[in-house]
């Protein structure tokens, strides 16, 4: 069973996604993007980044942490979209029915 990414999951996926746009993750507060992230898959993170981005470039200037941080919080993922149906999904999963493709943290 594949979930959303936990905590940690998500400090690599930013990681990685900082690091393609040729960013230092270490430069900025990674900690704060896995805490307004908690209901984002992977690719809904990497969007969110890349809109963070353009907000950015458009405003002539280098991405910051708030820049990335707004665009997490005006991402309207999957989870939100389909919150009822992930559940019974979930719940299903807890079961004992599956196995997780990753730890629960």
């Amino acid at each position: 069973f594949v979930d959303l990414p936990n905590d940690l999951e998500r400090f690599e996926i930013f990681k990685i996604h900082l690091a393609k746009t040729g960013r230092n993750y270490k430069k900025f507060d990674i900690e704060a993007f896995v805490a307004n992230s908690n209901t984002l898959t992977g690719a809904e993170i990497e969007n969110a980044i890349q809109d963070a981005l353009k907000v950015a470039f458009y405003e002539e200037r280098e991405v910051n942490d708030n820049d990335i941080i707004n665009s997490l919080l005006n991402t309207k993922g999957i989870y939100m979209i389909r919150k009822e149906e992930l559940e019974k999904l979930r719940s299903w999963a807890e079961e004992g029915r599956v196995k997780y493709a990753s730890s629960k943290i």
